[in-house]
Parts: C-alpha cells; structure tokens; sequence
C-alpha cells in the first residue's frame, strides 16, 4: 500500500535535496519492510549522493544511511553495512539525536552478532535497551502526569459543584428562614 501511494506523488513535487531525500528513503523503507531486496540496489547511489549534500539537514543523512546499512545487513554485506553506520556514528553526538543513535545501536548489535563480535553486541544492546527503556519510562512519567492532572482537574470540578450545591442550599435555608420570620412575625402582629 505505501509503495501505492509513493506511486502517487510527482517526481517533481518536492525537487529540494531534502524533498528528494524524504521520498527516497520512502521508497527505501518500503522496499525493506516488504523484503523486495532486488529493488533497493538502484536507488542507493542517488541517496549516498544525496547524503553527500551539504544542504540536506543531518537528520535525513541519518536516516539515508541507516535504511542503506539496514538493506546490506540484510543482504548479508557487513561490512558495507559497517561503512554507512560508522558516517552516522560520526554525524550526532549519541545525546544530539536520541532516536537515531538508538536505532543504530540496534543495528550495530544485530550486525555484531551477525559476524560473531558478541562483547560489542552485548555492549550496543545494553545501550539500545537502556534508552528505549528510558524512552518508555519518560513516556510512561508523561502519561502519569497528565492522569495527575485530569485527576486534580476533576477533583477541582467536583469541589466547585459541591461548593455550587452548598450555596443553594445555604440560600433556599436562609429563604425559608425569611420565610418562617415573616409568618412568625404575621401570627405575631395577627395575635396582637
């Protein structure tokens, strides 16, 4: 279905490095994700060349090698693989782009295993368990937060309408008081 819509779009709606870049790496994750391996080798030199520019923003030179040393993992050339995540390594600190490095730190760990480096592996998936488990932790942190919040919100809601209650009925009280005080007063004044 991705590959669908990506047939959709114009190869000139977005001719900017960036644009190209973004479509690109689209086409690029869709053919991985559906395993169409034999698709992917024509569109690696146009991304490396892109990922060359010095006007696409790192994020998305990040991205272009990752999905490339995802596809020679994948096709069992690690050491091509190895290549393109050592650029990314070199691109971002590990606390610049968070998301990215532990995503590499993934690959990094399957590609280790993959070729027998077992010490590496175990060290780059400590590292992407520890941040994904932050990751989850934050979002978990966040989450109780905001249940914090629409706790104390409804809380506030309810004292309000019960404050509410309370002065209607102090004033239908002091009403019939008023009430009883003008027929006290009425049999008073009939009496006298």
């Amino acid at each position: 279905r991705g590959l669908e819509v990506l047939a959709t779009i114009p190869e000139s709606y977005d001719s900017s490095p960036n644009g190209k870049a973004f479509l690109g790496g689209a086409y690029l994750m869709n053919y991985l994700s559906l395993k169409q391996y034999d698709k992917v080798p024509s569109r690696i030199n146009p991304l490396l060349a892109l990922a060359a520019d010095t006007t696409i923003d790192p994020f998305s030179r990040s991205r272009i090698h990752r999905l490339i040393a995802t596809y020679y993992f994948h096709t069992n050339q690690y050491s091509k693989a190895r290549a393109c995540l050592i650029k990314n390594s070199n691109a971002f600190p590990k606390n610049v782009y968070r998301f990215g490095s532990i995503q590499d730190s993934q690959l990094w760990y399957k590609l280790d295993s993959a070729q027998g480096d077992f010490h590496s592996a175990f060290d780059n998936l400590l590292f992407y368990k520890t941040k994904t488990d932050s990751i989850l932790s934050e979002n978990r942190m966040s989450q109780l937060q905001v249940l914090g919040i629409e706790y104390e919100t409804a809380l506030k809601e309810d004292s309000i309408k019960l404050k509410d209650k309370s002065i209607l009925l102090l004033t239908q009280q002091n009403s019939l008081q008023q009430a009883n005080l003008r027929q006290a007063n009425l049999i008073k004044n009939v009496t006298i």
